[in-house]
């Protein structure tokens, strides 16, 4: 067909033309992201297994504050001294309950006295000995009464009194005279370096353990009136979550790191892993109890936030 292009069905191409170097070096990159892959994601496994988060417990220290409410009287230590069992350490104010225990002791003393002359004078007078001695039965029933009635104000005194349940030494002593004191302590606006006792780490890739009440600067919060060491042994509690629980054995060697005092990589040992689990935020997370068996120069305080990894 002169003058005419001939109508010759041709297919259409989408794309470009691919070289045999394009292609090897495409197969030699998708080789090499798989590798990553297989290499990478096992290694975050493990190392999500191999870290947990915690928090220190049984620290030997302990938070003493009044029974009930009021207001104090005098502080009687300082921060650092030692103190021994049985040592008064803060006392709440009481006006009236020194004038109760001295008319206790008032009315025992009067009641003691009738009954030295009711004897005396059954020695005396014979004949009026039975009337003495019903009169003798009388007061001593009265001074059994007198004598409970002390002992129970004396119980009321010591609700006024802190007692050092322990030898120890003062950590913290807060509060002055006058101050408002309840029996969770001495009401305190809580300050950053407060709240960096309870931070969690700053990387974890395991879910945060449960959590109590939430704290952060300006929250109202309370200060015990005497923090007391009683021992330097302190332990942890770490979490786990429940893919990783089996893993976990008792006796594994652990190190431990407590941010908020300082304390890097200090030997340890899984003690025992807890069978029930604890609810929290991301759900339920089984407790390891961690023994510390490495020496430390300093001892954290109840709660604080611990890393803790496993094997050596």
């Amino acid at each position: 067909m002169s003058g005419r292009r001939s109508l010759i069905y041709r297919p259409y191409r989408i794309g470009r033309n691919w070289s045999v170097t394009q292609v090897l070096g495409g197969l030699l990159i998708a080789g090499v992201c798989a590798t990553a892959v297989t290499w990478y994601v096992p290694r975050v496994m493990a190392t999500d297994r191999k870290s947990l988060t915690g928090s220190v417990t049984s620290s030997g220290v302990l938070a003493l504050n009044f029974q009930y409410s009021g207001v104090i009287s005098v502080i009687k230590v300082q921060p650092n001294e030692t103190v021994h069992k049985g040592q008064v350490l803060a006392v709440e104010s009481a006006p009236t309950m020194g004038a109760v225990i001295a008319a206790d002791n008032a009315a025992i003393t009067a009641v003691q006295a009738k009954i030295a002359e009711l004897k005396s004078n059954e020695a005396i007078y014979p004949l009026y000995a039975p009337e003495d001695q019903a009169q003798i039965a009388s007061e001593d029933a009265q001074l059994a009464t007198d004598n409970a009635q002390l002992d129970n104000d004396r119980v009321k005194l010591a609700e006024t009194e802190i007692i050092a349940p322990s030898a120890g030494v003062v950590v913290a002593a807060n509060g002055q005279p006058g101050a408002a004191v309840t029996s969770s302590g001495i009401r305190n606006y809580q300050s950053s370096v407060q709240a960096q006792t309870r931070q969690q780490p700053e990387f974890s890739l395991l879910p945060e353990g449960p959590q109590s009440s939430a704290h952060s600067p300006g929250f109202q919060s309370s200060l015990p009136v005497i923090t007391l060491r009683v021992s330097s042994t302190w332990s942890v509690v770490a979490y786990i979550g429940e893919g990783s629980v089996l893993g976990v054995k008792p006796g594994e060697p652990v190190t431990v790191s407590v941010p908020a005092a300082g304390i890097k990589n200090v030997p340890g040992r899984i003690e025992e892993v807890l069978p029930d689990p604890v609810e929290s935020s991301s759900g339920p997370l089984y407790e390891a109890l961690v023994t510390i068996s490495g020496g430390v120069s300093g001892t954290p305080l109840n709660d604080m936030a611990a890393n803790i990894e496993l094997g050596n």
